[in-house]
Parts: structure tokens; C-alpha cells; sequence
């Protein structure tokens, strides 16, 4: 849960801080500006939610039992949770090179 929340808090923060700099920027970096909001906003439409609710249902599956073991389960979960690791590395990355540019 607090990561989600965190996630959706970066997310936004993070686009508004890049469509800041899209006005401010031209050329190749304003292009790669572009490219990256366009990510941001394909994060935050399909793949987030995609993400959570993958996680969400495995974690339901696990609480309503019915695996023959604690290693199915853990499967399970370790199957969709490193799509939302991904997501949240990926945010760091776009964090980092927004930042980077609001510092020149």
C-alpha cells in the first residue's frame, strides 16, 4: 500500500516537474522531455494500474488460500511484484534526469 502510494505521488510530481522543463527546452533534450512525458503518461494510464491491480489480485489468490504450499504463494507474489520494482526504478531514472535538468 505505501508503496503504490508512493508511486503515484512520484509519478505525478514527476510530470509535473517534466512539463515544466518541455516549455523551457528545445532540440534533441527537448525531444527526449517529450519522449520521457509521454512515458510518464503511459505509466500512469496502462502500466501502473495494470501493475497494481496483477499485484492486487495475486495478493487476494494468497489470502484466500488454497495453494498446497507457502511456495506456491510466494511464487505467485514474486511473479508481479518486480513489474512494480521495474516501474518504480524506472521513476527513479526519470526523477534523475528531470532533476539534472533543472539544475542547468
Amino acid at each position: 500500500m505505501e508503496l503504490r502510494e508512493w508511486v503515484e505521488m512520484e509519478l505525478k510530481a514527476v510530470l509535473v516537474e517534466a512539463e515544466l522543463q518541455e516549455g523551457l527546452l528545445d532540440g534533441e533534450i527537448g525531444h527526449r522531455v517529450h519522449a520521457t512525458i509521454e512515458r510518464l503518461r503511459v505509466i500512469n494510464h496502462r502500466d501502473l494500474p495494470e501493475a497494481i491491480t496483477n499485484y492486487d489480485d495475486a495478493m487476494t489468490d494468497v489470502l484466500q488460500g488454497g495453494f498446497a504450499d507457502v511456495h506456491d504463494a510466494y511464487d505467485l507474489l514474486q511473479k508481479e511484484c518486480p513489474v512494480l520494482v521495474r516501474i518504480v526504478r524506472e521513476l527513479l531514472d526519470i526523477r534523475n534526469f528531470i532533476g539534472e535538468l533543472g539544475g542547468t
